[in-house]
């Protein structure tokens, strides 16, 4: 079982499971944006990967990682619809994720992919030289330690070989539209590889704004995904609230959001 964060709770189905980008210290707060647009609405739940904390252990596969994610993810969902999301490199968790609970018989109603390039992309290097650079300096908000540093670099070497199967419906890939500094001028967008094709929706935002200050854009792109016929079976009502969130986990994630808010004011 890995840590478990709710930062929406609500009853419209299917509810989202998300995961964070491992390229930073993974955490709840990647969805921060994301989820204040669904609060109200839905549950919007985030699962970070094991591993950012010293004495906390790192999966030995990706498989072995999907397995414990999907454990979890099922606990969230209580028996009701759901949709793995995942930003960047957190799309690829979700897609294994996708993939071992359809073996298990228990497919997710929806797999998302935030702007999500495939392990090995040219184009990741240059991902990590901007974030790098944003992280540098007196001004950045947060600093990876030791630990998070180290399951960085277990996670990337995780993925390395790591390619998405087949899923029982298409994924929608939610691209950037604005480039990164450093960027090609052409051929630039994220394409993913996984069968059947993704569905593809461009936001007016690039790799990192969509989940900052376009996530309202990016949102909408899921939402809209969600609402189309034959995306996911809708029972007309939900039943049962999921488990509790651990309450120091959702004290703390409360501290964070309301710096943020204040920051952003």
């Amino acid at each position: 079982t890995t840590e478990i964060y709710t930062l929406s709770l609500h009853d419209a189905l299917p509810i989202l499971i998300c995961f964070p980008s491992f390229a930073t210290s993974s955490g709840a707060q990647q969805y921060a944006r994301l989820a204040a647009g669904e609060r109200g609405v839905r549950d919007v739940w985030v699962l970070p990967a094991p591993g950012f904390v010293f004495g906390d252990p790192l999966p030995d596969t990706a498989a072995t990682l999907a397995r414990l994610h999907a454990d979890d993810a099922l606990r969230c969902a209580d028996g009701r619809p759901f949709a793995l999301i995942g930003h960047s490199a957190g799309g690829w968790i979700a897609h294994a994720v996708a993939e071992h609970l359809q073996e298990r018989g228990e497919p997710a109603a929806a797999v998302v992919l935030l702007d999500s390039y495939e392990p090995g992309h040219p184009l990741l290097e240059r991902v990590l030289e901007y974030l790098a650079a944003t992280q540098a300096g007196p001004e950045a908000a947060e600093q990876p330690d030791d630990a998070a540093l180290t399951a960085m670099g277990g996670y990337s070497r995780l993925f390395d070989s790591w390619r998405p199967g087949t899923l029982d419906r298409p994924a929608l890939l939610v691209r950037a539209s604005e480039p990164l500094p450093g960027f090609p001028p052409a051929h630039w967008q994220a394409h993913w590889p996984g069968r059947p094709e993704a569905a593809v929706a461009d936001t007016p935002a690039d790799h990192f704004t969509m989940s900052a200050g376009h996530a309202a854009e990016a949102l909408a792109a899921v939402r809209d995904h969600l609402g189309r016929p034959g995306a996911q079976p809708l029972p007309e009502t939900a039943n049962g609230a999921g488990p509790s969130p651990d309450p120091e986990h959702t004290r703390s994630l409360h501290r964070h959001l309301t710096k943020q808010e204040t920051e952003d004011a």
